[in-house]
């Protein structure tokens, strides 16, 4: 009996001294009367009450894809709405991510990812192969920002330009990428070459980049160059 009285003592003290903390420091909640249906359901199911997001451009934080990433890189892409082309795959992420050229970047708000590009490097430009934002963070200028990351890495003795090809019917992006200073160039069969130049360069439309292969970059030398900026900021 003796035996009994303290553990439960003890099974008192204990409890005692842990913190009082509520359901929802747990991402917990139970349904209210006053829930609409819809959040309801979310509720039932497990997930967390979404909150209002703030108006204006969200201070994402921009940096390496990992694979840690890749489950929501993956949502991403599959809700876009009019991919380019069929929406990616983890093995074509992978298999594109596996060439020592290229790049993937993730725009991260709060922990979650919401917004991604993969891009490969090449002597004299950047290629832009993909890039999504999530439909909940859009018109928070999270594409933007990715962009702008992407310009910084340009130089007028080195890359002096970006380039993405987008089929005809995609106006959405066409209008992004020239809201962000692209230039639209007519390739054929239904394609455009969207291209953004160092203003400094002022290189004519008939130079622009003809498709054709160049030299192409390594991922270390663009990590190596992103640690050359940090270290000068």
């Amino acid at each position: 009996m003796k035996g009994l009285k303290s553990i439960l003592l003890m099974m008192g003290l204990s409890i005692g001294l842990l913190p009082f903390c509520p359901a929802s420091a747990y991402g917990l909640r139970s349904i209210q009367p006053q829930d609409s249906p819809e959040l309801t359901k979310k509720i039932a199911a497990g997930m967390e009450e979404e909150q209002e997001l703030p108006p204006g451009p969200l201070p994402v934080h921009i940096g390496w894809m990992i694979r840690r990433h890749m489950p929501e890189v993956l949502a991403i892409e599959q809700s876009v709405e009019q991919p380019v082309g069929a929406p990616w795959l983890e093995k074509d992420f992978l298999r594109t991510l596996g060439q020592r050229n290229a790049i993937g970047m993730v725009a991260e708000y709060k922990g979650k990812v919401v917004g991604f590009m993969i891009y490969e490097l090449y002597e004299k430009h950047l290629q832009l192969l993909n890039l999504a934002v999530h439909p909940d963070y859009r018109n928070h200028r999270v594409g933007a920002a990715l962009v702008e990351k992407l310009v910084s890495k340009l130089s007028s003795h080195r890359r002096t330009r970006i380039v993405m090809d987008l089929p005809e019917k995609h106006l959405d992006s066409q209008l992004f990428l020239k809201k962000m200073g692209f230039q639209a160039i007519p390739i054929g069969q239904g394609l455009y070459r969207f291209v953004y130049s160092l203003p400094e360069t002022n290189e004519p439309p008939e130079e622009l980049p003809s498709g054709e292969p160049e030299v192409a970059g390594s991922r270390t030398e663009d990590q190596a160059s992103e640690q050359a900026e940090g270290s000068e900021a």
